[in-house]
């Protein structure tokens, strides 16, 4: 809207015949300060609206982080959930394979004696052969001697 259309030329006319140059000169400040005003105004309804709009998608991306947020949550906590029992699992074959070493230990002492025990054994009948005094003919030949 044009402001200096909006006055009428008598009212125009009537100021600078009475004011001169310097009413002419007030008419057009006046008239770029009432252009200022509505460019001003305008700016500032245009500034509102995107301080609303930038209001609603901020309140819809806090929806949006919020969902997001709760769903990781949830993902994080299954995979949490599936790595316990993972580490509970790893931790009962350690439980075990020490009971397996421990069993293993045992057998192994075990076997030790045994073969301890042989020994002894062999070697007494060794003895028992080499000197035995029973036999007639082992009598006669005198007892073995060992080289």
């Amino acid at each position: 809207m044009n402001l200096l259309a909006s006055i009428p030329l008598p009212v125009v006319y009537g100021i600078v015949s009475s004011l001169g140059v310097v009413g002419l000169i007030m008419i057009f400040w006046w008239v770029g300060m009432q252009r200022e005003n509505a460019r001003f105004e305008a700016q500032m309804k245009a500034q509102a609206e995107h301080k609303d709009t930038v209001t609603k998608i901020l309140a819809q991306n806090k929806e949006s982080l919020n969902e997001i947020l709760k769903q990781n949550k949830e993902t994080v906590g299954e995979i949490l959930k599936q790595y316990k029992a993972d580490v509970e699992r790893v931790t009962n074959y350690y439980e075990r394979n020490v009971e397996l070493v421990q069993h293993y230990e045992k057998h192994a002492d075990e076997q030790a004696n045994i073969i301890h025990l042989n020994t002894q054994v062999m070697t007494r009948l060794v003895e028992s052969i080499n000197h035995n005094q029973f036999c007639p003919m082992v009598r006669q030949a005198g007892p073995k001697r060992d080289s």
